[in-house]
């Protein structure tokens, strides 16, 4: 949005006085950097809006007030509320000739000023020599002075009015809908806020963890203790006294004073691997950029999705582990007895692939993997090679040393029902022969 010229500054501030000119000031409402001024003329409120954005300043005259996100109170709105409600406006004008700085004259000469000048916007309301501003008050640029009507004359281009107001409504609010919108933030931006308060905490942390680190006391307790094991209580230093008790014995005072040298010095260990932890956080956490903040996303994402496809019941599981191949994330559970069988077979989705031995006992191998992935033949002779390794922890014990085992997907396993060993029924199995 292109800022207002002197030349558009000076027909909106004609029509606005022609308007508004001898009402008095109603309401005021402030969201943001937005101000909302109601002025009650022939029935009607009429809301002088201010925009008090630093690039692009902003005054028009419109029906409803500004509204869109959460109602902010400020200084200047508090000072307005209670000097200038119910104050007759007198008239409306351009401060100086050639310059963008807008004056509201109120009965009994109270004032308002908003500088219009992009880069040194501000508003200050004037009352009885107190004065209250939204931005610290600044001398105007000698540069913008000077140029006033150097200004006017690069002016060449002069919008109307109506494409003024209408092009600040559309990229700020619709007017059409009166209701409160709560302003929306991006995942990206509250993501970046979070990291730049942790940041911030995470380096007062580190600044108290030094002073621990570097604590004189140290020094100072042991100084005592030994100078009290030499001389007692005779040629103190002035500021010894207010860290022993001279109540006590000086063996006492002594003991005392090693003890809590000890304990310092132990914090002081302990703070600094605290600030080598806390150094690499911050350095992992310094980056905020889109980068990372996708890398970081991405990483949620797998770890998601890896604690999805581990086993999960209303009681824990403590199944062994195989990964199978860890680029795609497919791993091979085994249970560790009949009821963590029945547990790992009653977790497992239909497509998962079950494995056991055949006609010879053994612990069941279920691999996880997800739905759109397609097994190879190496992953599952890769399991069956763990599930046979397993379930022979003597390799004389394996006979003919070629075990054959059996596989199917999870959908065709049925559970029988009331036994206690974990015993199922099959079908549409697949058989393969493990060498070892």
């Amino acid at each position: 949005m292109k800022s207002l010229n002197y030349l558009e500054i000076q027909s909106i501030v004609e029509m606005i006085n022609e308007k508004v000119a001898l009402s008095p000031m109603q309401d005021v409402y402030c969201v943001d950097e937005k101000l909302s001024f109601g002025f009650y003329k022939d029935r009607n409120v009429h809301w002088i809006i201010i925009d008090l954005n630093q690039t692009w300043p902003f005054i028009g005259l419109f029906d409803q007030p500004f509204r869109t996100g959460p109602k902010t109170v400020k200084p200047v709105t508090l000072f307005v509320q209670s000097r200038f409600k119910n104050r007759l406006l007198k008239t409306i004008q351009i401060k100086n000739e050639g310059d963008r700085v807008i004056e509201f004259i109120f009965d009994d000469s109270a004032t308002w000023e908003f500088r219009a000048i992009p880069k040194q916007v501000n508003f200050t309301c004037t009352d009885n020599r107190k004065s209250v501003s939204w931005n610290k008050l600044q001398t105007l640029s000698t540069e913008s002075a000077a140029h006033r009507m150097e200004q006017i004359k690069d002016s060449l281009e002069v919008r109307s009015i109506k494409s003024i107001f209408t092009f600040w409504q559309r990229i700020n609010v619709d007017f059409e809908k009166k209701q409160d919108q709560s302003q929306t933030v991006s995942v990206y931006d509250k993501w970046k806020k979070q990291r730049e308060k942790d940041f911030i905490k995470k380096s007062q942390a580190l600044e108290k963890l030094n002073a621990q680190v570097n604590n004189p006391l140290v020094k100072t307790y042991k100084l005592i203790g030994e100078h009290l094991k030499t001389n007692g209580y005779k040629n103190l230093e002035l500021e010894w006294p207010k860290l022993i008790d001279l109540k006590l014995r000086v063996s006492e005072n002594i003991e005392v004073c090693f003890q809590k040298a000890k304990q310092l010095q132990s914090k002081s260990v302990g703070a600094q691997k605290r600030i080598e932890v806390l150094r690499q956080e911050m350095n992992s956490i310094k980056n905020t950029s889109p980068e990372a903040f996708e890398t970081e996303i991405e990483h949620k994402r797998t770890k998601t999705k890896t604690n999805q496809l581990a086993p999960r019941g209303n009681n824990q599981i403590s199944a062994r582990k195989k990964v199978i191949d860890e680029a795609q994330e497919i791993y091979c559970y085994m249970g560790k007895s009949a009821q963590e069988n029945v547990k790992l077979l009653k977790t497992a989705k239909s497509w998962y692939i079950w494995l056991h031995l055949k006609d010879y006992p053994s612990a069941y191998a279920i691999v996880f993997y997800a739905k759109n992935l397609k097994l190879s033949d190496s992953h599952i002779r890769d399991a069956a090679k763990w599930l046979v390794e397993e379930s022979f922890k003597n390799k004389k014990e394996i006979p003919g040393y070629k075990v054959k085992v059996v596989f199917t997907e999870c959908r065709h396993i049925k559970l029988v029902k009331g036994d206690r060993l974990g015993r199922v029924t099959y079908s549409l199995a697949k058989e393969l022969v493990i060498s070892v």
